[in-house]
């Protein structure tokens, strides 16, 4: 089930990306910029994101994105 999400600032072209090929998890960037993400529906490990709300998917996606820049961040503090 696809779901689309607005255009954001740290965008790059071209993203396509999937963990591995047994993943059904896919998430493609538009050449809008926005997100199209989507999921086998029968694969347990994302039946949690056919009750989010698109508004809630960018939310997660945002704060876990957040999360990773400021990991990387840490690590390069910690290296200087």
């Amino acid at each position: 089930m696809p779901r689309e999400q607005g255009p954001r600032p740290w965008a790059r072209q071209n993203v396509n990306v999937q963990v591995s090929k047994e993943d059904t998890l896919e998430v493609i960037e538009n050449a809008d910029g926005t997100f199209t993400i989507s999921w086998d529906e029968k694969d347990p490990r994302y039946d949690f994101l056919k009750d989010l709300t698109p508004d809630q998917i960018t939310a997660m996606l945002e704060k876990s994105i957040q999360r990773m820049i400021n990991d990387d961040e840490s690590l390069l503090d910690s290296n200087e």
